[in-house]
């Protein structure tokens, strides 16, 4: 296989694993949500899809844990 289509299937699991995740976590708060679902690396646009928000409140909300582990 060429790099770009394990990439591509790499990106997927990884997809398909925060939808399970996010199945799993329905208490959770949205910054609970983002954090669980930035440990699998996805685009603020995926994890707007899965946990249902937008992608400016996903930026903004990474934004903030990452300020936030900063200090």
């Amino acid at each position: 296989m060429n790099e770009k289509l394990l990439t591509t299937i790499s990106k997927k699991l990884d997809l398909l694993a925060a939808l399970l995740l996010e199945s799993l976590s329905e208490q959770k708060s949205n910054a609970e949500k983002i954090e669980l679902l930035d440990k699998f690396d996805l685009s603020n646009a995926e994890i707007a899809t899965v946990a249902g928000m937008t992608e400016p409140a996903v930026r903004m909300a990474r934004s903030r844990m990452k300020k936030g582990t900063q200090k």
